[in-house]
């Protein structure tokens, strides 16, 4: 990565980072310019190369959360069960790319004819989910967020 003026006084960047395609531009006139080239660059393939760099399966996440926590909890292992019939269901994603249009469509299917108590039940599967994800991060084993996480629980 580097700006550099020519003798001309144009400015030229150079971005090439593991991870981000790399490019070159010139023609800036000022070198705030080309700074915020740069940065608009990276940042924009930062987060896309950042949410596919994770290829674990949800189940193998599962697996590494309950090592990690689930264990040491009084119903872990009930916790395990249940989220690994989530990813199961799910047809076991790749972790990081579980789209919030997939988690959604699972939900309209598990909820489409349930009743409150279906739901609450429902509600509690998601939750660990979400609770896993960010348990997973806290121990920075991840280093993106779900968009399970984002999704609201079905109101009662």
């Amino acid at each position: 990565m580097a700006i550099h003026q020519d003798e001309n006084g144009i400015w030229h960047v150079q971005v090439q980072r593991k991870g981000i395609p790399r490019i070159r531009r010139r023609g800036f006139l000022s070198k705030d310019a080309a700074i915020v080239f740069e940065r608009n660059y990276l940042e924009k393939h930062r987060t896309a190369a950042g949410s596919s760099g994770d290829g674990r399966l949800l189940s193998e996440l599962i697996e590494l959360w309950f090592v990690r926590h689930g264990a040491h909890l009084v119903d872990g292992k009930r916790q395990r069960r249940e989220l690994l019939s989530i990813a199961a269901e799910l047809k076991n994603p790749v972790a990081s790319r579980l789209s919030r249009d997939q988690f959604l469509a699972y939900r309209y299917g598990k909820t489409r004819q349930a009743d409150t108590a279906g739901l609450r039940l429902f509600n509690q599967a998601h939750h660990g989910l979400i609770a896993m994800f960010n348990r997973l991060r806290n121990l920075r084993e991840i280093d993106y967020t779900s968009p399970v996480c984002d999704l609201e629980l079905i109101e009662l």
